[in-house]
């Protein structure tokens, strides 16, 4: 049972694209430059190129329970593009307790 109203909203929103277009309107107001991948299905572990601050980034976004899993791969894939991206953003509907570890720019999921 959600706690907040933010959990129940979540917990509701659905499927994938109505949680990227909720995410990408939070970055966005948050000052992200936000360009969707505009791909339904498999999108090379994107659903959004992000830029902010001369950085350059990837957005991924999941409604899947099976997160973990998920995070990891689309991570692995990001790191396998040409591009030189900065940062990593995952977000999911998903309640889940999660420690970052940060080191010379690489992240590790614990």
């Amino acid at each position: 049972m959600p706690n907040t109203r933010l959990e129940a909203v979540l917990s509701g929103i659905g499927d994938g694209a109505r949680l990227e277009q909720l995410v990408a309107d939070l970055l966005r107001r948050d000052d992200y430059d936000v360009d969707p991948t505009g791909t339904r299905g498999p999108d090379g572990g994107r659903d959004a190129l992000l830029f902010r601050d001369g950085d350059h980034g990837i957005l991924h976004c999941s409604v899947s329970q099976r997160w973990e899993q998920k995070v990891r791969g689309d991570a692995e894939k990001a790191a396998d593009r040409p591009e030189d991206f900065t940062f990593f953003i995952f977000a999911t509907t998903q309640n889940h307790p999660c420690s970052v570890k940060t080191s010379n720019r690489e992240t590790a999921l614990y």
